[in-house]
């Protein structure tokens, strides 16, 4: 069945990492989950609607790929897309927060500078996305985005969701288009992980 209108995007932002409960922002640096962070995969494995038929999409930061495998099962092949890292720098980090309204910020001390321009990472998200909607083109499959905070920020800039989504750690966003391709974002209650 080929779809004839913007596809829905469901989001999965990874697990919580050890930095994540201490406050550090993590960057490109592959940090795993936590203990904490399994069990909310796998709460949410066990809490997810049946959304069709997926394909599932990783940032290739361990953190991401192992939230991906424990909330939709070892055997589903994911495609791991670079584009989707989070913001490597520290501009482009504290552009993103601030979008979200994080505050206090978090520290920086274990990622450089002037590495990736807040511009530079938007592009990247936007190109990562091109990615992942050309991948399901033509098809019935529904992609599912497993990746970072900042990532799921930079959606919402590039469909128009202003202000962004609140993220949190290893819950499902919704990203629907209405009849006419613009998008909405919904996610669970603050808290909560399922839909």
């Amino acid at each position: 069945m080929q779809r004839t209108t913007p596809p829905t995007i469901y989001f999965v932002r990874h697990g919580t990492t050890d930095w994540n409960r201490d406050h550090v922002y993590q960057g490109w640096n592959d940090v795993p989950l936590n203990q904490e962070g399994r069990e909310q995969a796998q709460q949410l494995a066990g809490s997810l609607p049946d959304l069709g038929e997926i394909a599932v999409f990783s940032s290739p930061l361990a953190r991401a790929v192992e939230t991906a495998s424990l909330v939709f099962g070892e055997s589903r092949e994911v495609a791991l897309v670079n584009d989707l890292r989070e913001a490597s720098s520290r501009e482009a980090a504290e552009f993103v927060l601030r979008r979200m309204g994080i505050s206090p910020l978090p520290s920086f001390d274990r990622i450089p500078s002037g590495a990736e321009s807040p511009e530079q990472f938007l592009a990247r998200v936007e190109r990562g996305l091109a990615t992942v909607l050309e991948q399901v083109a033509g098809t019935a499959r529904v992609p599912v985005l497993v990746a970072h905070g900042g990532v799921c920020t930079a959606l919402c800039e590039h469909l128009g969701i202003r202000p962004p989504i609140e993220t949190p750690n290893c819950c499902l966003i919704k990203f629907e288009p209405d009849r006419r391709g613009h998008y909405t974002a919904t996610a669970p209650p603050r808290g909560t992980t399922g839909p």
